[in-house]
């Protein structure tokens, strides 16, 4: 996953990072002479290969093949007076990881090949879509039979919007008795596990021992507070009680330091004092005046805005047909290069919740700017009347508009969501008009200056 990070004060810019939690815990496994390895998936654009690269510079392997069914996902996160604040995220691939990509990595149809690890780590993001749920349980399966310890961090409530509390404990369990060996859990969400999410109690360290009642071992992490184990602040008394700050990536370095001292030995108690003190002196050293916005991140060599530009021309294969579009035209629209010049993927399509491969569509009555207006409609070639998907979709593209500042978008021409300059006609006999899809007669609305990824007029085609 790539991280993308606006930070608002000294030394203020657009920074980038190989991110998404398991990156984050891997960097500092790595750092400490772990040899680590992640079960994720990465997108087969240019963004993915520099994560890649990243990765594999910290000595992090990712044995997992690119996709090409969608794009890298990527996070996009404004931080200010020290805390950060997510504004934007793109799933892309990470939803997309599956059985296939596991027993590819492991070589074993069963998920047994484990051999030489000394711990499993989930991330409570692989929860969200069934089908990284479904390797998160095998895994975690596989490991309790070998005897490896098992951890999971749920991450934030939000990313479980659409499970009630007994779902989401469901998820956490990972089908294991008595769940995974230790649950990590902030604060939040340890009290809304526990049950008090609507009336506000109870609070973190009761919630630690009723989560510890179902699971086999609980530590909620509550910032500038220390930890929670078994109902007991634990901590260094200096550790950052006066730092109010929240800093993305700090809960995964305590699970790292959590992990590599249980490794090395230490009673739990020790292990979370260690993992404290580590994470505030990473949010210490992280919102320094005039400092680097934290480990891992990587200032972008042209500071001006992202560009957004259609998916399928970045190399992912989502056009309507299930093949990629393009290629890129680096000399009309830059290089294509995450450290020089940033350049997000959208599919407006996608987003609006439509599937790849799917029917094509067409604009009837006008064009994307009559569709905003309720004057024209987006119908499916036996007539479906996909209108408010395409809406949909362009919303989510205006809102990440918003979230970067972008200014400019390069869109597949002709699609009847990107297309800047033409459409085809509603006729569904390959006759292109002037007129701008939905998502980038949006954007056009919003101020973003939207151009064709083709430099002769009238070239369209469906995406």
């Amino acid at each position: 996953m790539l991280d993308v990070l606006f930070l608002s004060l000294p030394p203020q810019g657009l920074f980038i990072k190989a991110g998404g939690s398991a990156a984050n815990l891997g960097r500092v496994l790595a750092g400490e002479g772990r040899p680590v390895t992640i079960i994720g998936k990465l997108g087969s654009d240019p963004n993915g290969r520099w994560v890649a690269g990243e990765l594999g510079r910290l000595g992090v392997a990712l044995p997992a093949a690119p996709g090409v069914e969608a794009p890298t996902g990527y996070v996009v996160m404004h931080r200010r007076d020290g805390v950060d604040r997510v504004v934007y995220v793109e799933r892309g691939t990470n939803a997309l990881l599956g059985l296939r990509d596991v027993e590819q990595v492991t070589g074993e149809g069963e998920l047994g090949g484990l051999d030489g690890v000394a711990w499993l780590h989930v991330s409570g993001y692989c929860l969200i879509e069934e089908g990284p749920a479904e390797v998160a349980r095998r895994l975690a399966l596989a490991a309790r039979r070998r005897g490896i310890p098992v951890s999971l961090d749920p991450g934030v409530r939000r990313a479980f919007r659409r499970l009630d509390r007994k779902g989401v404990l469901h998820r956490l369990g990972l089908g294991l008795d008595g769940g995974p060996d230790v649950l990590l859990p902030s604060a939040d969400m340890a009290v809304f596990l526990a049950g008090g999410a609507e009336g506000g109690a109870p609070g973190p360290g009761e919630a630690s021992v009723a989560l510890g009642r179902v699971f086999r071992r609980v530590v909620v992490k509550d910032g500038p507070r220390g930890a929670w184990l078994e109902g007991v602040r634990v901590g260094p008394e200096h550790a950052v009680s006066d730092l109010q700050a929240d800093v993305s990536g700090a809960g995964d370095v305590f699970d790292a330091a959590y992990i590599v001292s249980v490794l090395a030995g230490c009673a739990p108690e020790e292990a979370v004092v260690r993992a404290v003190g580590e994470a505030g002196r990473f949010v210490a050293a992280s919102i320094a005046p005039g400092s680097a916005p934290g480990p891992g991140w990587v200032r972008v060599g042209s500071q001006r805005p992202p560009v957004l530009a259609s998916a399928c021309l970045l190399g992912a294969a989502t056009a309507y047909d299930g093949g990629p579009r393009g290629p890129w035209d680096a000399a009309r629209h830059g290089p294509l290069d995450p450290g020089e010049r940033l350049v997000l993927p959208i599919c407006p399509e996608c987003l609006g919740g439509l599937g790849v491969p799917r029917a094509p569509a067409e604009i009837t009555g006008g064009d994307g700017e009559a569709v905003i207006a309720g004057k024209a409609r987006v119908v499916t070639r036996d007539g479906r009347d996909v209108s408010e998907v395409f809406l949909k979709g362009a919303r989510r593209a205006v809102e990440l508009a918003r979230a970067t500042g972008a200014q400019r978008a390069v869109l597949k021409d002709g699609s009847p969501s990107c297309g800047p300059t033409r459409i085809h006609d509603g006729t569904f006999t390959g006759r292109s008009v002037p007129g701008r899809g939905v998502a980038a007669a949006a954007l056009r609305l919003l101020g973003v200056e939207v151009e064709p990824d083709a430099a002769k007029p009238g070239r369209a085609g469906y995406a």
